[in-house]
């Protein structure tokens, strides 16, 4: 493979995940959208899920928050719950809101005192609050 053809294929691949990045929130609104028309509970809470993940995955944290919130509305009872309070605190994080992210850990610990990410999120709330 010549050097000219090695570029060829990498500008291909930069240009489709650009792609890919660019277009998460359509591509998440399509699979929440498709979900509730095809399928049927608890599968959908499990899209749901999943989804959530994806968009998070892909850094489009706005709408994270907002699956995050359709999700806790609909499904108040899901076995999910634990993390995606959990995934709405690290959301906060990643999108360098400290002061939301120490309240959304905080509420993590106190809803979930012995939670599967208890020595995470304490952790990560320990440093938060030593930085800001």
């Amino acid at each position: 493979m010549g050097f000219k053809q090695l570029i060829v294929i990498l500008l291909i691949l930069f240009l489709f995940a650009t792609y890919i990045v660019g277009g998460a929130e359509n591509i998440s609104r399509f699979i929440e959208k498709y979900s509730e028309e095809k399928y049927q509970e608890p599968l959908i809470e499990k899209i749901a899920y999943y989804n959530i993940h994806y968009v998070c995955f892909m850094a489009k944290y706005k709408r994270t928050l907002e699956l995050i919130e359709k999700f806790k509305e609909k499904y108040n009872h899901s076995q999910y719950l634990e993390t995606i309070f959990f995934l709405r605190a690290k959301t906060y994080d990643k999108m360098l809101d400290a002061r939301t992210a120490i309240e959304e850990y905080k509420k993590y610990l106190e809803d979930y005192p012995d939670g599967k990410y208890k020595k995470d999120a304490e952790k990560r709330r320990k440093e938060l609050l030593d930085f800001y």
